[in-house]
């Protein structure tokens, strides 16, 4: 019977990166299916989510948003 008194560290199978990579990744991704799409359907899924940040910050009609709130 050993007498050491310190806990053997347990194995972990991963490090943890998945968690921090996937938010990494999926814009690169998300460039890439807009520039495989054709024409104006590429270019109007790669702007949408500077659109949907703009609709979010300012409003709808411009006025508002969540931007009213930071003053």
């Amino acid at each position: 019977m050993t007498t050491d008194a310190t806990p053997s560290r347990p194995t972990v199978g991963k490090s943890g990166l998945c968690c921090c990579l996937l938010p990494a990744v999926l814009p690169v991704l998300w460039l890439l299916a807009a520039a495989l799409l054709p024409g104006k359907a590429g270019e109007a899924v790669g702007w949408a989510p500077i659109w949907l940040a703009a609709v979010l910050w300012n409003g709808e009609d411009g006025q508002g948003g969540i931007s009213h709130l930071l003053g």
